[in-house]
């Protein structure tokens, strides 16, 4: 999976450079999630600086999952849907082109579903959760969405942990609509709600969790100012364009050298529309001879 994010993440820059060819301009290119793990202090990343574009891939893998042991039944997502993603069996993919602050950036976000509207299409997150004491009568006794996120709160374990989780992906996704399932005590899918981000999620969040909604608001000052500071600290140990970086999202961020190998985060379709600078090859090879000799 880490892999296949970096790989579709470059493979659609390349496609996207051909309407619209990259500058020099100092650039984020990520997967969106990114911008959550600055905020969260979740996973790790690699990071390399090339052509003047920080990219991120993602330490983390689910290449060793065991998905018989993590499978519950029908996918949320696939019950959903009235059709499948155009693009495989259960994203669409998109990618988002804006800013933080100072920063550009170009991200690649995974968009469960969507549908069209009058006004083009609007995208949807869809999120599952369980409750020991979610019952259908419960349920049926609700009034308002308001009255629904109330059960969740009450009844969903660490939910402010999820409906935060939640909103920062939506935000960082400019996804429109939350559609949220509730499983029960025999994880049977007893209900699901369409809940609007704008006009529902975040007057919750307002006025439920004050500190999370103050957290949200701060959001693009907060990655910009990480971004300068990965930024800052990668300008200090950089010696070649291939140098690779661990980054530790974990307050205060700190960034290392590591022995990553550069051919492992950029692909050979991205090297060969962007070939490495002869100097910088030069450098790196003079880099690994006086390492030989002195070592």
């Amino acid at each position: 999976m880490n892999e296949s994010r970096i790989r579709y993440l470059l493979l659609t820059l390349l496609d996207y450079e051909r309407k619209v060819p990259m500058d020099n301009t100092l650039e984020v290119y990520c997967h969106n999630g990114l911008f959550s793990d600055l905020l969260n202090a979740k996973e790790g990343y690699y990071v390399v600086q090339y052509k003047n574009k920080l990219i991120f891939a993602s330490t983390s893998t689910r290449a060793n999952q065991n998905q018989l042991l993590s499978y519950i039944g029908v996918k949320f997502e696939a019950l959903m849907k009235c059709q499948p993603s155009p693009r495989d069996c259960s994203h669409c993919k998109l990618l988002l082109n804006g800013e933080y602050g100072r920063w550009p950036f170009k991200s690649v976000v995974e968009v469960d579903a969507f549908k069209k509207t009058p006004r083009g299409k609007v995208y949807c997150e869809m999120k599952l959760c369980y409750s020991s004491n979610a019952k259908e009568y419960a349920i049926s006794k609700l009034t308002s969405n308001r009255e629904f996120l109330e059960f969740l709160r009450i009844n969903v374990k660490s939910f402010r942990k999820k409906i935060e989780k939640w909103l920062f992906q939506a935000y960082f996704g400019r996804q429109d609509i939350l559609v949220v399932g509730l499983r029960d005590d025999d994880f049977k899918l007893i209900c699901n709600t369409e809940l609007k981000v704008i006009e529902e999620i975040i007057p919750f969040v307002r006025q439920t969790y004050p500190s999370l909604y103050e957290k949200f608001i701060n959001a693009p000052q907060t990655v910009s100012s990480s971004l300068d500071t990965i930024h800052r600290q990668i300008k200090q140990l950089q010696r070649t364009e291939t140098d690779v970086f661990l980054l530790d999202t974990s307050f205060p961020l700190n960034v290392e050298r590591c022995a990553r190998k550069f051919e492992t985060i950029i692909i050979p379709e991205f090297l060969e529309q962007h070939p490495l600078d002869p100097l910088s090859s030069l450098t790196e090879s003079l880099d690994k001879l006086s390492v030989g000799r002195f070592a």
